[in-house]
C-alpha cells in the first residue's frame, strides 16, 4: 500500500467513524427490516459478499431490486458502512442489494466494474430465492460508487463500449433507472497536476508509480490515454443509457463532474434530471446524503426514491 493510499483510507475512516457516532437507535436498530448478510457472490470470500434487505411486511411479495454501490475513493469503505442508508431505502418498497467489491491496493481498475458485473450475474440467477423481481432492477451509488455504477450502465447499454472490456455482461440494459450521488466522472476535469481527484483516480487506474508533476504531455498520451478513456464513460453514453437522476450539492467539491455528465446525457437525449441540493443551515459536503441525521439528507433521499418509485409504477 502506498503512503497516499494509506492517507486517503485513514481520512475516510476518520470521517465515517465520526458520522456513525451521531446515529441513534432509530437509525441503527430498525425493527422493520429483514436482513440476509454475507452472501458470497464471487470467487473471493474476503471481497465478494453482499447483503439483501427487505421490508419485514413484504413476506411473499416479489419486490423490485435496488443495487447499492458504496463510495470511498475506490480504496476504502464497505457495505457495512452503508447498511443504515440502505435500510432507509428498504422502507420505500425495494429489496436492496448492498455490495462489497475489491478495493485498492488489492485490485485496480476495472476490478470493481468486473465485480458489479458478477453481482448482476448473481442477481439474475438467484433473485427468485429471495423473492426479488429480476425484470425490474435499479441502482444507486455515490462518489466512486457512482462512477462504477454509471460506467457499468454505459457498458450494459453500449455494445461498442462493452467490447473494450474482457468480461461478458449477462444482460443488456439491465438497469431501468439509476441514481448517481456526488460522482467522480473525469480524471482531468481541472487539468491541475496537484488536483486531489486526479491523484486518487491515478491511484485507482494503477498509474501511481508516476509522479503526475513529472509526466510530460507525450508520456501522458502514450501511457495513460487508454485507461483514462475507459474510465471517463460519459463519451460512451448512448440514448439507451438508463433514466438517471444526478445528485450533487452547492458545496460538493466535485459538483462540476455531475454537471459535465449531465451535458453528455442531454446530448444523447437520455431522460435525466439534475438535483442540486442547497441549504441555508448546513454545509452540504461531498456525499452528504448518507449523513442520516441531516434533514437535507432525508429530503434528498426521499427525492431519489420518488424518482425510482415513479419508474416502478410505470412498469
Amino acid at each position: 500500500m502506498t503512503k497516499f493510499t494509506e492517507m486517503i483510507r485513514d481520512l475516510f475512516e476518520e470521517t465515517e467513524q465520526k458520522q456513525l457516532a451521531t446515529f441513534d437507535e432509530s437509525i441503527t436498530n430498525p425493527d422493520n427490516v429483514v436482513v440476509y448478510e454475507q452472501i458470497q457472490y464471487g470467487a473471493e470470500k474476503q471481497w465478494h459478499t453482499l447483503d439483501i434487505y427487505r421490508p419485514k411486511d413484504s413476506v411473499g411479495e416479489c419486490l423490485p431490486i435496488l443495487v447499492n454501490v458504496h463510495g470511498g475513493a475506490w480504496m476504502q469503505s464497505s457495505k457495512e458502512r452503508y447498511k443504515y442508508y440502505c435500510w432507509k431505502l428498504v422502507q420505500k418498497g425495494f429489496a436492496v442489494v448492498n455490495i462489497n467489491y475489491r478495493l485498492v491496493p488489492h485490485a485496480y481498475f476495472p476490478a470493481p466494474v468486473e465485480d458489479l458485473n458478477t453481482v448482476m450475474t448473481w442477481i439474475l440467477e438467484h433473485a427468485k430465492e429471495y423473492n426479488m423481481d429480476p425484470s425490474h432492477i435499479y441502482g444507486t451509488g455515490d462518489s466512486a460508487g457512482a462512477q462504477i455504477l454509471g460506467q457499468y450502465a454505459a457498458i450494459s447499454s453500449n455494445e461498442k463500449y462493452a467490447g473494450k472490456f474482457t468480461f461478458q455482461i449477462p444482460k443488456k440494459n439491465v438497469f431501468e433507472a439509476i441514481v448517481l450521488n456526488c460522482g467522480v466522472y473525469q480524471v482531468n476535469y481541472e487539468c491541475r497536476r496537484s488536483d486531489l481527484v486526479r491523484m486518487i483516480a491515478f491511484e485507482y487506474l494503477s498509474l501511481e508509480n508516476k509522479n503526475p508533476e513529472q509526466i510530460t504531455e507525450e508520456e501522458y498520451h502514450s501511457l495513460y490515454e487508454q485507461k483514462i478513456d475507459l474510465f471517463e464513460f460519459g463519451k460512451y453514453v448512448t440514448s439507451q443509457f438508463p433514466d438517471t437522476l444526478l445528485v450533487t450539492s452547492e458545496t460538493d467539491f466535485v459538483k462540476m463532474h455531475s454537471l459535465e455528465l449531465m451535458r453528455y446525457l442531454m446530448e444523447q437525449n437520455v431522460n435525466a434530471r439534475l438535483y442540486m441540493c442547497v441549504s441555508k443551515e448546513h454545509e452540504l459536503n461531498h456525499v452528504f446524503n448518507i449523513n442520516l441525521k441531516l434533514q437535507e439528507a432525508e429530503r434528498c433521499n426521499n427525492e431519489e426514491m420518488e424518482f425510482l418509485i415513479c419508474h416502478t409504477k410505470q412498469n
